[in-house]
């Protein structure tokens, strides 16, 4: 908001608004306008003389209260609106005393106080001024002092508070001021008593005083001392309609007269509704040419010291009245003047008010004032009130003064002067008022039209407008008209009767009559009306209206009847014709003739040219040009507009109108702006020199502004332009300077933009597509793909071409990368825990760098993983265990992992107090065999090459096998004969390969004496006898584990024919001894061959099981010459052993037919079903799936088919069995 202009236009807004609570504050000069608010009229019928009003204190009017401002604002020069202020205007009687009047004798007369209140706003968003929209407040508190003879205005005072509040909140104080204002001699607004057809004059000194504050003015600049001389009219009587057709709120001013006011050069200010029944105005209107209106409508009446009163319509009656009389209405100048007083309580009023109170007016005091002289009286008391009559106090010889022979200060066009007779008592605040009217010729009864107060409403066209006074009584062709005269009595008699007092008529071609009577009061007044329709041969011919009073026809003697009759001309004639021309082409400054010399009257006689010129500083009326001829200069180019009235000498009036089009010239302006500037840095261009010769703007609001092509810091309508060129190279500034007319000058102005470095902003650091907010840094993982982001900035010209250079790691080389753009994203990741220092830096086409922006990045070494064991692991001894993990790491510590197996967490192999972080195997796979029985926990760990471990540990549990004692002889056991030796063998016992090292063996014959007969792998039995022998073989492992195999023979007698008998008759004694040991040495060998290749076989795997392996000894049968077949049943276990990893036994040798069955065994962990395929007819009867995983192979190959060998030819002699045996 620019103070500086809207203070000035809020403060002419405020002061044209005070003039609507005072009438002191006049408006400038104007040529007088015809119009309807200028134009006396009066209503028919009898109207009574209205006596002056007289006020009590508290008194009360309450007003509505609507301003219109919207064309004083759009004239005022400033940008700014402002729509219908309102609020209540309400106006009290404060006190009543003795004034001083504004004379050099400050002579004391009789007066009210009255205050006057009001607070007015436009309402949020009602006012705006230069583009801000808001509130406009006014607060006003007023003090008149009134005079109470004639209610004339002696002093007026007033304060006047205006603030703005911008978006109806921000203040703004323009102005808190104070008006005082004196006027010499006082202002008499109405000539009492008020009369249809009253006009009266008064010429008189306003002298007013400015005081307080305003930031925007000084206020005593506004001291005025200015001669004024204002006319008033009574214009119209009866009940007052408002504008839009509605009636007041207040109901009960039915009987009121309009009064019209015009200033000292004939202009309109305004009326007033004045309303004897509520003692004031009804309706008052404040208008002034320069574009407001102001309307104050009765709302409200409440008066005091009275009852009976309806606030909105009906005063009521005062409790007292103080009633002034004299014996006639009027006198001569210098006649003596007896004045009675009478102090009046009805008995209506003494019921409703002084009930209570009847001493009250015993002895009531007076002061009076009379043509200017004071004095007093004391009233004695002649009765006490009453309720059933009128009490009157009198006063005993009261009052006489004599009648001036001067007149008043307001003279009028019915009395020859008038003077206000004021009683006051003091002590109860009650005023009395009787108006003496002095005229130079006193009668009883005298009738008479008026000349004055004619009032013609005039029909035209379906138009009805009521003719100015002055302006002449003229008609045209068919033209309806009502005129109405006023029909006076000037005697001091009442004129009453039935009979017609007064006669009208038009002698044209269409005559009409109208007749009045009576009643008509003593310097009274009635009103009659006369309509008639003016012919077209009425045109040209001597017309007029008759008028004639006859007071013999109600039996009275007219004391004047040279003014009975009145001959009223009225013209019947033609419009006269209108021409307008004017010079085109022409430009501001230069002189236009504007012509309407070619108008005229087709009746004849002159005609007079009114004009009308619109220019831009508003309209211009009034311009009366005898020869129609003016001269005109605009100083603004457009179009305006030119209105011309041209009237005869009747009054009648033509109109024309036109457009005068001038030229506009266009402004004219200079702009300075520098050569060369940084891109990016401010240059200004500014205004050197600008001007309009044809404006009347105010300084700095005659050339406007408009920049363009950039965008200007100080807006686009200031005198300079300060703007950054953001880009490299040229750029134009355009400033367009346009005049109030609209007429625009263009300049330009070059400025070279040169180049600048690019410019970074702030890295960001992106996770997953989420920006990541640095609040004490940014830590990410190893390999942890991260995107990276930052933003360049530069002329629009080099961002595309943008090298953007990224240096991930100050720690790591090789971690460099680039883009091309004002935008930088990449991937990055970081391979080496640390804390990394990323810079980066923008380089644009011209070479030029940026400076860098750094931010660190910590890394986190991420810890390796591992897995892949089960928490227990169980396996037998000798068992090789075969064990994986798995080990994940980030992509760039992968390859660099080292993985160890701690086979043993009770040793501490590297002293580093750690049980389980010894490397005891490395690798990922571990493969190890245990021979003894136990539990282990096993742990592997990862170590990457930050040294960060990972480790899981599994417990490893070895299971003892229990050993398998096997019986195996080279004989067959159910061919054996007396003298024989049998060979048995524990050389195919089952156990691991570790266990079998350390195996022992325990064997049992009854065969033999005692109870162990040998603990060697070997069993001999020399030379059997014959009989049946059991044989016990029982075989323990280092665990103690053991196992029992019995097998059980028979031993024949041996026959006579045995072969020892017949190789001793064949070959002698010598010599079959000699075969018989070879055969035994034969015999061990082969045996010895046989063990041998036994022990040769596949080794055992160490294992460990719950097996029962200790079953009771079996019986078997072998046959001679070949391996023993194991046919003992094995004992059928019902509880299976834990899993055990697969093992590979070793071969096993035929298992003899065990019959007796084993003790059943303990529950143990079944192994796993693993091992060689089953043969067709199954698993061996009496097997485990465990024993067949350990000792199925075994099995497979004792028990494969043997191929059939040749059967050697019989020795044929001994030499040739030695040379076989020849070893």
């Amino acid at each position: 908001m620019n103070p500086s202009r809207v203070g000035p236009g809020l403060f002419l807004l405020a002061l044209f608004l005070s003039a609507l609570f005072v009438p002191m504050v006049q408006p400038p000069a104007e040529s007088s306008v015809l119009g309807a608010l200028s134009t006396p009229a009066t209503s028919s019928g009898s109207v009574a003389v209205d006596e002056v009003p007289t006020w009590r204190v508290g008194d009360e009017w309450v007003y509505d209260t609507g301003f219109d401002v919207a064309t004083l604002i759009a004239n005022s020069g400033v940008s700014a609106s402002v729509s219908t202020l309102s609020g209540d205007t309400t106006m009290e009687i404060e006190s009543i005393g003795l004034e001083p009047m504004n004379d050099p004798a400050g002579t004391n007369v009789v007066a009210y106080t009255q205050t006057i209140e009001g607070d007015f706003t436009s309402g949020n968003w009602g006012a705006s001024f230069n583009g801000i929209s808001g509130r406009l407040d006014i607060e006003y508190r007023g003090v008149d002092v009134i005079r109470a003879s004639d209610m004339a205005t002696i002093d007026s005072s007033f304060d006047l508070k205006v603030e703005f509040y911008g978006l109806n909140f921000i203040r703004v104080g323009v102005a808190d001021l104070t008006f005082d204002t004196e006027y010499s001699p006082a202002k008499e607004s109405r000539d009492h008593p008020v009369r249809s057809g009253d006009n009266w004059s008064q010429a008189y000194t306003q002298a007013t005083t400015v005081s307080g504050s305003s930031d925007y003015f000084d206020p005593s600049d506004f001291d005025t001392t200015t001669p004024e001389n204002t006319t008033w009219a009574v214009t119209d009587s009866g009940a007052a309609i408002l504008g839009d057709g509605s009636s007041l709120k207040y109901s009960g001013c039915d009987d009121s007269y309009k009064i019209n006011q015009w200033n000292t050069t004939g202009s309109p200010t305004g009326f007033e509704w004045y309303c004897p029944a509520v003692r004031g105005a009804s309706w008052i209107r404040i208008q002034q040419s320069a574009g407001f209106q102001i309307d104050w409508t009765l709302k409200e009446y409440n008066p005091q010291f009275s009852y009976g009163v309806v606030d909105d319509s009906d005063p009521g009656l005062r409790c007292s009245t103080l009633e002034l009389s004299t014996q006639y209405p009027a006198y001569l100048p210098s006649s003596t003047v007896n004045v009675d007083v009478d102090y009046v309580i009805t008995p209506a009023a003494y019921s409703a008010c002084f009930s209570d109170e009847l001493d009250r007016y015993d002895s009531a005091y007076m002061e009076y004032t009379i043509a200017g002289a004071t004095g007093s009286v004391n009233f004695d008391s002649t009765s006490s009130p009453s309720t059933t009559q009128e009490s009157r106090w009198s006063g005993i010889a009261c009052c006489t003064y004599s009648v001036p022979t001067t007149t008043d200060g307001s003279p009028s066009n019915d009395d020859h002067s008038s003077d206000g007779i004021v009683a006051f008592d003091a002590q109860n605040g009650v005023v009395g008022v009787f108006t003496v009217i002095v005229d130079l010729s006193i009668v009883g009864v005298d009738l008479l039209p008026l000349a004055d107060g004619i009032v013609v409403d005039r029909t035209r066209d379906g138009v009805t407008s009521r003719l100015a006074p002055g302006d002449p009584l003229a008609g045209i062709a068919g033209d309806d008209i009502d005129m109405t005269i006023l029909i006076a009595n000037r005697g001091i008699l009442n004129v009453g009767g039935t009979n017609p007092i007064a006669s009208a008529w038009w002698n044209g071609t269409n005559p009409s009559t109208a007749l009045r009577s009576g009643p008509v009061g003593a310097y009274g007044q009635t009103s009659m009306t006369l309509s008639f329709q003016v012919a077209s041969a009425d045109i040209g011919q001597s017309t007029e209206v008759e008028v004639r009073t006859d007071a013999s026809a109600i039996g009275a003697t007219d004391g004047n009847a040279s003014n009975d009759f009145l001959s009223i001309p009225f013209y019947a004639g033609t419009l006269p014709t209108a021409n307008l021309s004017w010079d085109e082409g022409r430009s501001t400054g230069e002189t236009i003739l504007v012509n309407a010399s070619g108008s005229f009257d087709e009746d004849g006689g002159d005609v007079t040219c009114v004009f009308t010129v619109v220019t831009s500083t508003g309209t211009e009326t009034g311009l009366e040009e005898d020869d129609c001829l003016l001269e005109w200069t605009w100083n603004d180019g457009g179009a305006w507009g030119v209105t011309v009235e041209v009237i005869d000498e009747e009054g009648d009036m033509a109109v024309a109108t036109g457009e005068v089009v001038v030229l506009n010239r266009p402004p004219e302006v200079v702009i300075e702006a520098p050569l060369q500037v940084e891109a990016r840095s401010s240059a200004t261009v500014r205004v050197v020199e600008a001007y309009d010769n044809d404006t009347l703007s105010p300084v700095g609001q005659d050339v406007l502004y408009e920049w363009s092509g950039v965008v200007c810091e100080e807006g686009s309508d200031s005198f300079r332009c300060t703007f950054s060129p953001s880009d490299e190279g040229l750029t134009v500034v355009t400033l367009t300077a346009t005049d109030d007319d609209g007429a625009s000058t263009v300049v330009n102005a070059t400025v070279e933009a040169t180049n600048i470095a690019p410019s970074l902003g702030t890295m960001t650091l992106f996770r997953n597509g989420t920006e990541v907010p640095v609040i004490e840094g940014w830590v990410v993982d190893e390999d942890e793909p991260i995107g990276l982001s930052v933003q360049v900035d530069d002329t629009p010209n080099d961002l595309s071409s943008l090298a953007v250079l990224w240096d991930l790691s100050n720690l790591v080389d090789g971690l460099e990368q680039g883009t091309v753009g004002p935008v930088s994203s990449i991937e990055a990741s970081w391979p080496v825990a640390g804390t990394h220092r990323v810079t980066v830096q923008a380089i644009d086409n011209d070479g030029i760098a940026s400076g860098t922006v750094e931010a660190d990045v910590v890394v986190r070494n991420v810890a390796p993983t591992i897995g892949g064991l089960d928490a227990t692991v169980a396996v037998y001894e000798d068992e090789l265990v075969k064990l994986s993990v798995t080990v994940d790491d980030t992509a760039s510590d992968l390859l660099n992992l080292t993985t160890c197996w701690d086979l043993d967490d009770r040793i501490d192999t590297d002293n580093d107090g750690g049980a389980t972080n010894d490397c005891d195997v490395e690798g990922v796979t571990l493969e190890q065999i245990w021979s003894e029985e136990g539990t282990r926990v096993l742990t592997a760990f990862v170590v990457d090459d930050d040294g960060a471990t990972a480790s899981i540990s599994t417990n490893l549990t070895i299971v003892n096998l229990r050993p398998t004692a096997v019986i195996t002889s080279p004989s067959n056991l159910s061919e054996l004969m007396e003298g024989d030796w049998l060979n048995l063998s524990a050389m195919d016992s089952l156990d691991t390969a570790s266990d079998l090292i350390t195996m022992t063996y325990v064997w049992d014959t009854d065969a033999l004496p005692g109870a162990i007969d040998s603990t060697l792998p070997t069993l001999q039995l020399e030379a059997l006898e014959p009989g049946s022998y059991s044989v016990n073989l029982t075989v323990t492992d280092d665990d103690g584990a053991t196992h029992t195999m019995n097998v059980q023979f028979v031993v024949a007698e041996a026959p006579a024919n045995n072969p020892i008998a017949w190789a001793v008759q064949e070959f002698g004694m010598v010599t079959t001894v000699i075969i018989g040991v070879l055969g035994v040495v034969i015999l061990g060998l082969v045996s010895m061959l046989v063990i041998g290749r036994r022990g040769r076989g596949e080794e055992m795997v160490e294992t460990k099981s719950a097996s029962v392996w200790d079953a009771a000894p079996v019986a078997a049968s072998f046959a001679l010459g070949s391996p023993a077949a194991m046919s003992a049943p094995m004992p059928d276990m019902t509880a299976q052993p834990a899993a055990l990893p697969p093992a590979t036994p070793a071969p096993m040798a035929p298992m003899p037919d065990m019959t007796a069955q084993p003790a059943a065994p303990a529950p143990a962990p079944a192994p796993a079903q693993t091992g060689p395929p089953l043969p067709a007819s199954g698993l061996p009867p009496g097997w485990t799936m465990e024993q067949w995983a350990f000792y199925g192979e075994k099995w497979l190959e004792t028990n494969a088919p043997a191929a059939p060998a040749p059967q050697p030819a019989a020795p044929t002699d001994l030499s040739n069995l030695l040379d076989g045996l020849d070893l």
